[in-house]
C-alpha cells in the first residue's frame, strides 16, 4: 500500500497513473481518489494507454464525491467513502479487494 501527499503539481497523480500502467498485469489495484471522480481518473488511464483491464484488476475508491457531499455516478468497479472517516474508507477498500 503507498499513501501520496503533497501540494498541487507535485506529480502524485502521474505518478499513480504510470504506476498502474506498469503493474496492472502484476496484481489488483485499487486507487483511492480524493481529488476528482473516477471516471476521471478512468479516462486519464485510457489516454495514456491502458487498454481493456481484466475484471477486479482495477477497482477504484470514491472518497471524492461523498466527503464533498455530491452525488457520484454509479459504476461497477466503483465504491463509494468519505475521506473524513478513516473506517468508510477501510470498510471500501475491503470490499473492493
Amino acid at each position: 500500500m503507498i499513501l501520496l501527499v503533497g501540494p498541487p503539481g507535485a506529480g502524485k497523480s502521474t505518478f499513480c497513473q504510470q504506476t498502474i500502467l506498469k503493474n496492472i498485469e502484476l496484481k489488483p489495484i485499487i486507487y483511492v481518489t480524493t481529488e476528482s471522480a473516477s471516471s476521471k481518473v478512468a479516462d486519464s488511464l485510457k489516454q495514456m494507454g491502458l487498454g481493456e483491464t481484466l475484471p477486479h484488476s482495477l477497482g477504484f475508491v470514491d472518497a471524492f464525491h461523498k466527503t464533498i457531499g455530491l452525488p457520484s455516478l454509479a459504476r461497477s468497479d466503483t465504491v463509494d467513502a468519505s475521506a473524513q472517516d478513516l473506517t468508510s474508507l477501510d470498510v471500501a477498500i475491503s470490499s473492493i479487494s
